[in-house]
Parts: structure tokens; sequence; C-alpha cells
């Protein structure tokens, strides 16, 4: 990278490789750089098209889903956790969803993983998103499936302190073309922007 000369995220680059090389391990057909798995969290909501009025579910252990929600004025509703994991309840999910419930954002905590299979079937069963907050968890799997593959989108941090360091920096994954398209266009938007965008580049 230093002899490169190219220390930012351009195309062709070294991140396109990064990108490339972590969607495959995952097994996931697209992936999505950001400065911060935080920055992607910002853009998420925008990218699912949840805007003023609209409720993501979340828990109330990890807070940053719902900073995330108020950078986008949607309202954060909290879930249970259950006090044997501090992981989401999917007990108390269902009970909480409205007309304007747009997505559920669980967080797979300290390595061990929510209950993901519960979740995305509540989520289907009522037309929402489900989000995975991954940045405890990379690689880590639930019933054989990994983490970050449930949902419709997966995110991991690569802070210093998680698995894969770089010293900050995040990724998402996700299999549709449509968020995909989405998420990667509230990254950075260049001269003009077509969506609320912002320079949410990973170094």
């Amino acid at each position: 990278v230093i002899e490169s000369g190219v220390f930012c995220d351009k195309r062709g680059g070294f991140m396109d490789a990064f990108r490339t090389d972590f969607a495959r391990a995952l097994g996931a057909k697209h992936a999505i750089a950001g400065g911060a798995a935080m920055l992607l969290m910002h853009a998420i909501p925008g990218a699912i098209d949840a805007g003023a009025g609209d409720e993501i579910i979340v828990d109330p252990v990890v807070q940053f889903h719902a900073i995330a929600c108020l950078w986008n004025n949607v309202v954060p509703v909290w879930a249970d956790v259950r006090a044997s994991d501090f992981l989401m309840d999917p007990d108390t999910v269902e009970a909480k969803i409205t007309k304007r419930t747009r997505a559920i954002w669980v967080t797979h905590l300290w390595g061990f993983p929510a209950e993901v299979d519960r979740l995305r079937a509540i989520a289907d069963s009522h037309g929402l998103y489900l989000l995975e907050d991954c940045a405890h968890m990379l690689l880590g799997r639930y019933r054989g499936r990994f983490v970050g593959r449930w949902g419709h989108f997966g995110t991991y941090s690569f802070n210093m302190g998680k698995q894969l360091p770089t010293g900050e920096g995040g990724m998402a994954i996700c299999d549709d073309d449509r968020l995909a398209f989405e998420l990667d266009r509230r990254i950075i938007f260049g001269e003009s922007p077509e969506v609320l965008s912002s320079n949410y580049r990973m170094t």
C-alpha cells in the first residue's frame, strides 16, 4: 500500500481486493467497506428507505443501532434481552412491531450468536429487514451459517479491539444488488449526490 502511493479507497486498488476476498470468505455476493462499522450503520437506514417517523427495533445493550437510527430521524424501539446472555430475546420482538416498523437490528455480542433464525422468520412474516451487527463475531457461525448471512445486511468492525484490526474500518455484506447499490452510494458520493450521502470511505 505504501509503495503504491494510493492511501484512499481507489477503484481497482487494494480495497477492491479486500472487498472481494471478504465477500468470498463469507459467501456473500457484495461487500461494502466503510471508515468504521458505525459509519456503515449511519448509512444503512437510508439504504433500506427508512426515514422520518419510521421505526427500527433494536436491543438496549449496544447503543450503536439506536444512534444510527437517530441520525436518520428513525425511531429506535427497544426489544428486551435475556438476562442469561444479554442477546435480543425474539419473544419480545413481535409485540414491538407496528405499521411503521422497517427493520429489526440485532447484535451478536461478545462472540455469542443471537437467535437470528427466529428473528429472520419474524422479519419475513412481517415484510421487514433483518440487520445484523457482527462486530464481535467475525467468521462465527450460528446453526452452520455465518452470522451476517442470516440478515439482509451484516456489518463487521475492524477497530483495534476486534478480530481483524486495521486501526479503524468496517465492512457490510449483502446478497441483494439493489441494497448493495443503495448502501454504496451513501458511502461516497463524488461531486453530485443523488441521495443524502457522506464521505464514509475506509482508507
